[in-house]
């Protein structure tokens, strides 16, 4: 199985926060691609994977919000 028991669809998704975000309260919130998981975020700097659709989604508020 291996250390990452199997899971091979490990994406890195954006969160929004800020510096004075806790990490509690972005364990519990939605990312920018709608994902939601069950048992909240946690931190793995070893995926290196960017969620396509995060991006995007992130990209395109930033091009809205800057016109």
């Amino acid at each position: 199985m291996g250390i990452d028991g199997g899971q091979r669809g490990w994406r890195t998704h954006a969160v929004r926060g800020n510096l004075k975000t806790r990490f509690s309260e972005i364990r519990k919130a939605r990312s920018a691609c709608g994902l939601q998981p069950r048992h909240g975020w946690g931190m793995d700097l070893w995926v290196e994977r960017r969620c396509v659709k995060c991006e995007r989604k992130m990209s395109r508020d930033e091009i809205e919000t800057s016109v």
